[in-house]
């Protein structure tokens, strides 16, 4: 390769190096201004069944999103892990659910559907209140935003 072939080369690369590094910080930098918030827990109730190993939480949360920025995200949920009093006790089956928010907008996802073993929250009937096991439950959000992973921890608010 002579040198002017050398040279166009070199500047292909740089150029592109430059600006996929700049399309990549323009990204995490639309991605810090995702809000993501618990916007409500509703139906939490025990189901299954009467012995501890049938039985079962179970309870939705609904989510809200919203997008200040001037930039269209392109949203995927592949995972949100329950945490209970710190450990992990479950997570949602990662589905191919794409989502598309709008720039200064908000959207709602509603009733993602948690079911979690009552073996993995407790090993003694001595506390069966939905609502003081709720209030110990932290989901670990995770959602990649326009191909980057992003990660979202929040406590269970009130039902």
């Amino acid at each position: 390769m002579n040198k002017f072939g050398k040279g166009v080369l070199i500047a292909g690369i740089v150029t592109g190096s430059f600006l996929g590094i700049r399309k990549l910080a323009s990204i995490k930098k639309a991605g810090d201004q995702l809000s993501l918030r618990i916007d409500k827990v509703h139906g939490a109730d025990w189901a299954g069944g009467l012995l501890l190993w049938q039985a079962y939480l179970k309870f939705k949360v609904d989510l809200k999103l919203s997008n200040p920025s001037n930039k269209q995200f392109n949203i995927s949920f592949p995972s949100v892990k329950v945490l209970y009093n710190d450990n992990e006790v479950g997570n949602t089956i990662p589905e191919n659910q794409n989502i598309i928010l709008q720039p200064v907008s908000e959207i709602k996802v509603k009733n993602i559907e948690f079911e979690i073993p009552a073996l993995k929250m407790f090993t003694s009937l001595d506390t069966v209140n939905v609502q003081k096991m709720i209030e110990q439950i932290t989901l670990d959000i995770y959602v990649i935003v326009n191909g980057m992973e992003l990660y979202f921890p929040y406590k269970l608010p009130e039902v």
